[in-house]
């Protein structure tokens, strides 16, 4: 819980900063683009490859979960089909959403949105009353800082990929774009402790392997709100991160919208069925190694505005900017000497 909500102070400073990064520049360029703007050749070689292979690997990890928790939900009305059949269904019917527009993205993350918050708040409320009460002392006898999940909260927190469309959203208006952003770094936060809590805590098992494991601690019965909490969600995410790399690809790097937007879907499915398929050992790499750089090079991007555009108190603009950074060389560094 401490690292939890340490990390999501340090995910909500980056989105704000990123805001201001937008709205400085008043155009559709993502954090490739913006890194070449600012920061030169470097942060943009840099950032060509980080912030896109962020995007795939983030990718990859809602493909493998999302057709896991479809294959699990058929199989409960007697469909039988092979998980990696489920894999390509989920690409392809986020990649009909992706291809339709922001319009069509903002109509189906509405809905799924609420519903997802309704199943959380659901589940934790129904896994607060199976609490184990020797849950603490467990999980202090496994503490070690080899073993934080640095990676893993960075990944489930970090959302650089969907600030970009906010901020076109709300038309590049500075307090919307503000607000919107801090509710919904903050709220996603929230609802990810209280579920990520709730449901650990009436689990007697404290070295949880795998999403689905948290099945066993909903009463009988009502194990099927966690494939659907995690379907959301998973869903949610890939369209918007979809959305992102396409943007990228055809903004930052001038490839043609129907050419990005079939690289955007096919790349992670290409990786999908060609490599191993473990979903923690993904956005654990995604989230420490490039949420980290990405993070940096956002920090880095905001200090070089403040040079120029001297708007807020220097303790915003300079000092909060190099904490940022200090704390994601840690984790960085944690996860490559750990």
């Amino acid at each position: 819980t401490i690292l939890f909500g340490f990390l999501a102070c340090l995910t909500l400073a980056t989105h704000l900063f990123l805001v201001e990064i937008v709205l400085t520049h008043k155009h559709g360029s993502r954090l490739t683009g913006f890194a070449k703007k600012e920061l030169g050749p470097l942060a943009h070689w840099v950032s060509a490859w980080t912030y896109p292979l962020q995007l795939v690997g983030a990718n990859l990890a809602y493909l493998i979960l999302g057709g896991e928790f479809l294959a699990l939900i058929a199989s409960w009305f007697g469909v039988a089909i092979p998980v990696l059949a489920w894999q390509i269904a989920f690409c392809v019917l986020g990649g009909i959403t992706v291809f339709y527009g922001l319009r069509m993205i903002a109509k189906v993350e509405t809905y799924a949105a609420w519903l997802l918050i309704l199943s959380i708040l659901v589940a934790g409320v129904l896994s607060t009353y199976l609490a184990h009460p020797l849950i603490g002392s467990q999980f202090f006898h496994t503490w070690h800082f080899s073993w934080l999940p640095f990676g893993v909260f960075l990944f489930a927190l970090s959302g650089l990929p969907a600030i970009g469309t906010a901020v076109d959203m709300v038309e590049y208006r500075p307090r919307d774009a503000y607000r919107a952003v801090a509710i919904g770094t903050i709220g996603a936060a929230v609802l990810s402790w209280i579920f990520g809590v709730s449901l650990v805590i009436a689990s007697t098992n404290p070295h949880l392997i795998e999403p689905l494991d948290l099945m066993d601690s909903l009463p009988v019965g009502l194990g099927w709100l966690i494939p659907l909490i995690g379907f959301l969600a998973v869903a949610t995410s890939y369209v918007t991160t979809t959305q992102d790399l396409r943007m990228t690809l055809h903004i930052d790097f001038r490839v043609g919208k129907r050419l990005a937007w079939a690289t955007a879907i096919g790349l992670p499915l290409i990786i999908l069925l060609t490599t191993s398929r473990h979903f923690l050992s993904v956005v654990g790499a995604v989230g420490a190694i490039f949420g980290a750089i990405n993070g940096i090079l956002v920090a880095l991007i905001f200090i070089k505005i403040f040079e120029r555009h001297k708007r807020h108190e220097p303790l915003y603009m300079f000092v909060l900017p190099v904490l940022v950074i200090l704390a994601y060389l840690t984790g960085l560094f944690q996860k490559l000497l750990g």
